[in-house]
Formats: structure tokens, sequence, C-alpha cells
């Protein structure tokens, strides 16, 4: 995305309506966490694709395709590493303001361990519904904490995986990027399904059981990261309001110097021509002074 575009479409102020709507993601209940947490999709490829909704109906099975899987492991070893470039190689869009998010919080990030991918069928035969349980330890902090992710993965033309970012997380809080209808509701009814909320259930159960065991990750998580995230809004949005007005103090002194370029082309244009025309008045005066002829050619002639 230009960034021009992106000052006109970010709605910064969503993040923080984000950030309460999923509190069991980021920490806001006093006993449950599960920090950013993404939405996609996984499938087994026996739907039948005459009912392309029918993937969300299928029951969970932990995934045994190696691709999958090890799209998901690097996704998570990249997204610890702030590694946003290569994140974009294999996950797609992701926008420059989730491209800051991600680099703010991966600082709090030790690793993703003991993840498992559970998938069913997507709106396709090569489209996938993957939610992944993990383990999210933090820096200095003991004790890991739980969580359950949601990916919608896809086929290139060339027959390899992406993460397609645009049910992520994120963007179904900000809007940047149009979301297909089709996959959308999808989605939805993927999260109501029976197996999807049981698993749901047991990770919060999970959650809430380290949140009361260890003081230091229960503070951590529902005070000093919900500051910090609180403070990376504050100070990003403060950054696209800067830079706005850094374009449009730009593209003003650019309009201006184009003005007086113009203007001075014009004036050297006229003392062109003037002196063009001066020169050319010289060449053609006609003088009016007498001229004396002999009437022969010797010195004897008279005039």
């Amino acid at each position: 995305m230009k960034v021009k575009e992106f000052f006109q479409k970010i709605k910064i102020d969503k993040i923080t309506e984000f950030l309460k709507k999923n509190a069991r993601y980021f920490g806001a209940a006093a006993v449950f966490v599960a920090m950013v947490l993404i939405l996609a999709r996984c499938t087994d490829g026996t739907t039948s694709d005459k009912d392309p909704m029918a993937g969300a109906y299928q029951q969970y099975a932990e995934s045994d395709n190696q691709e999958v899987n090890d799209l998901i492991t690097k996704y998570y070893e990249y997204y610890a590493a702030g590694d946003t470039d290569s994140l974009k190689q294999i996950a797609t869009p992701i926008s420059d303001a989730e491209v800051s998010y991600i680099q703010f919080y991966s600082q709090y990030i030790e690793k993703y361990q003991n993840l498992k991918v559970y998938t069913k069928r997507g709106l396709d035969k090569d489209s996938y519904l993957c939610s992944v349980y993990l383990q999210i330890k933090f820096a200095n902090i003991d004790t890991p904490v739980a969580g359950l992710d949601f990916f919608y993965v896809q086929t290139k033309d060339d027959g390899s995986l992406y993460i397609n970012n645009v049910y992520g997380s994120f963007n179904q809080s900000n809007g940047e990027f149009d979301m297909d209808t089709d996959i959308a509701s999808l989605i939805a009814t993927f999260e109501q399904q029976s197996d999807v909320l049981a698993l749901q259930a047991e990770v919060q159960q999970e959650c809430n059981e380290a949140m009361l065991a260890d003081e230091n990750l229960n503070t951590f998580v529902n005070t000093t990261l919900q500051d910090a995230i609180k403070q990376w809004a504050a100070d990003y949005k403060a950054s696209v309001a800067q830079a706005a007005e850094e374009a449009a103090a730009a593209k003003a002194a650019e309009e201006e110097a184009a003005a007086k370029a113009a203007e001075e082309a014009k004036a050297a244009e006229e003392a062109a021509a003037a002196e063009a025309a001066e020169a050319a008045n010289a060449k053609t005066k006609v003088t009016t002074d007498k001229i004396n002829v002999r009437d022969a050619a010797s010195e004897d002639g008279t005039c």
C-alpha cells in the first residue's frame, strides 16, 4: 500500500477497540490470556466441492500435511524475531500498521513453542482452515501461556501454500483490506462449531491455571504489556499524523517550486522573444543617407 493511501485508510483507534473486544488474546481478563492469534483455515480435501461451506462442519484433525505445518512454524519463527520481510514472503498482505505492531510486540516474545495445527477444509479443496494451539514464552517470564491462533491458508498458482493475511485478526479489526464475503462467512461458521468452541475452552482453562500460578505472568500480561500496547498505539497514531503533515508540506513545497519554475520559464521565454525581435530589427534597418554616383568611371567624372 502506498504511504498516502495508508494515511487515508488507517483506523488506528480501532486497535484499542480490538484489544477490548479480544480480551482473551491480550490478557485483559484477570485470569486469562492468549496473545495475538490470527484467523484462517485448513482442509483435509475430503469435502464435496458442491458445498463450499461444508468444511466448517468437519471434525478437527491434527494436521499431517507437512507443508502446512512448516508454513505455520515459519510464521511463528519470523513473528517472534520481528522479521517482517520474511513474514511477507509467506503471509500476505501485511499493512504498514501491522508491520509496526509485529516489530513492537516481538520484542516481548522469547519464542512460540509446542505448536499443534488442527485443520479443516477451506472454501475449496486447496484451502485450509487452521486452528493452531501454541504456548507463548515471554521474555523474562518463567511460565509459558497457551494460546489459540487461526489462519486461512491458500494455494498459489505454482502449488505452494501461503497465509492469506486478509483474514488475520489485525485486518479484521482495522479493515484495511476488503474480505471476500464467502470466506468471511465460512470463518464465522467455523468459529461456532462445537469442536472449535471446545478447543477454545480447553485453552482458556490452561491459561487460567497459568495466570493463577504465576503472579509475574499475570502482572506482565494484564499490566505491563497492556500499558505498552496502549503506548505503541498512541505513538503510532502520532507518527502517522506527523508523516501525513510532512507529506502535505512536501507536496505544497513541490507545487510552489513548480509554479516558481513555470514563472521563471515564462519570463525567460518572453525575454528571449524580445531579444530575438530586437536582433531581427537591427538586421533589416534601411539607410536614408544620400549615395553619390560618378557619371563616369574615371577620376574626372563629376558627381
